[in-house]
């Protein structure tokens, strides 16, 4: 339905501490060994407005647009995330697809909140 409200989004990608054997690996993968995305792991290199609800609209703007501090484009084993007052929804950048994953918010993530 048309009359969706936009979700704001953020893009989570794997922060510095995270193993390089975890970057780009399909979800098979990264819950295999892993066990799965832990945000714990991940840093927000966006959040704001994003245009549209629609995953792979938000892939076309972002997966050439460099982001965060070492300006890596949105790729496999990223995270999205579409919010709104009412809560999140997280999907994860897989090799083929964009899938959605549970995934809880955590508790450090209110104190990120900025403010303008």
């Amino acid at each position: 339905e048309s009359s969706q409200t936009l979700k704001s989004c953020r893009i989570w990608q794997l922060g510095p501490t995270a193993p390089l054997t975890m970057r780009f690996i399909g979800l098979d993968r990264m819950s295999g060994e892993y066990g799965g995305p832990d945000l714990a792991r991940y840093q927000v290199v966006f959040d704001g407005a994003a245009g549209t609800n629609d995953l792979d609209e938000i892939w076309a703007a972002f997966c050439r647009k460099p982001l965060g501090s070492d300006g890596q484009p949105l790729a496999i084993s990223d995270l999205i995330e579409l919010y709104d007052d009412s809560g999140s929804k997280f999907y994860y950048v897989d090799r083929t697809a964009i899938v959605p994953v549970q995934l809880e918010a955590t508790e450090q993530e209110t104190g990120m909140t900025m403010t303008l």
